[in-house]
């Protein structure tokens, strides 16, 4: 049987979710989300990130990557 790496979720996951499993405080989340252009969704005062849109994040440095567009 083989063994499949984890999938990673595109589902929005809400930012408590990122905070628990990376260890991450909220001002250093804030920080990320405000001046390093980490993609957040925010529905009414709550505020969702895609767990591939953060593990795209980390894996850049912290920075912001353009999307490369598929047309």
């Amino acid at each position: 049987m083989k063994s499949q790496a984890p999938q990673v979720s595109d589902t929005p996951l809400p930012v408590a979710f990122f905070l628990r499993k990376f260890n991450v405080s909220r001002t250093t989340f804030w920080r990320w989300e405000t001046k390093h252009g980490l993609p957040v969704l925010q529905v009414g005062s709550k505020k969702f990130c895609r767990e591939s849109d953060f593990i795209r994040f980390l894996e850049a440095g912290g920075k912001a990557q353009p999307e490369e567009h598929v047309q």
